[in-house]
């Protein structure tokens, strides 16, 4: 019979060795993401969300081979390395936290798409819109069946058109992919909670991707008009 509880150890040190390291890059990555949005690309709406997605490669930077060959890197790393392979117990609490934060960050997405499955609906410009009665701004919820929730301080109060260029706003981030972004996000905020700027930067992650989606309905606008 197999040993499960050293195949655990093992998985647990491995794992956490690789991801100990991808945080590591994360540190630099997003310090380096947020210089050059605020520095060279405070006017580039699009550059900038484009830089946010060099996060995708974060996950698959923990196996270079710079953490074995490059002497400065192994200098740096090495005692990092050294503790998650000898410390099963640090290894134990990395992945732990891991199963935490995915359960308070996900546990979060499933009441808020339980609590838009209760709300009111109402057909606006040949589709079904989700009322509520809470203090937010317009948002869409739901990766395969997107719902398009709007407070209904903003249906009482806004015009007909003014109501269908919020659905084509909330359309537009449907069509460019940024829930599955912003699930993305979520994903490698659990896999890095060690990095707690992750989380903190998050405002203006989303800031970025509201910038190119305005961005694209005005373009779509004009495209339109003329």
């Amino acid at each position: 019979m197999p040993d499960w509880g050293s195949l655990l150890d093992f998985c647990a040190a491995y794992y956490a060795t690789q991801l100990v390291r991808c945080a590591a890059f994360s540190f630099l990555l997003l310090g380096l993401v947020m210089l050059l949005r605020k520095m060279l690309f405070s006017r580039r709406t699009f550059i900038r969300g484009l830089l946010w997605s060099s996060f995708l490669l974060i996950p698959f930077l923990g196996k270079l081979k710079l953490f074995y060959e490059n002497k400065a890197v192994v200098r740096i790393t090495g005692r990092i390395t050294h503790g998650t392979m000898t410390c099963l117990w640090a290894d134990r609490i990395y992945m732990a936290g891991i199963l935490i934060a995915a359960v308070c960050i996900f546990g979060k997405r499933l009441r808020l798409r339980k609590s838009v499955a209760g709300m009111e609906k109402i057909s606006l410009d040949n589709m079904q819109v989700r009322i509520t009665d809470m203090n937010v701004t317009p948002f869409t919820v739901g990766l395969l069946k997107p719902k398009i929730v709007i407070p209904k301080v903003v249906w009482g109060s806004y015009s007909q058109d003014e109501l269908k260029a919020v659905v084509q706003h909330e359309r537009t981030h449907i069509r460019l992919g940024h829930l599955w972004f912003g699930l993305a996000w979520d994903i490698l905020r659990c896999l890095l909670w060690v990095n707690p700027l992750l989380t903190i930067c998050q405002k203006q992650f989303r800031a970025d991707l509201e910038d190119i989606c305005d961005r694209v309905c005005i373009q779509s606008i004009g495209n339109y008009t003329f």
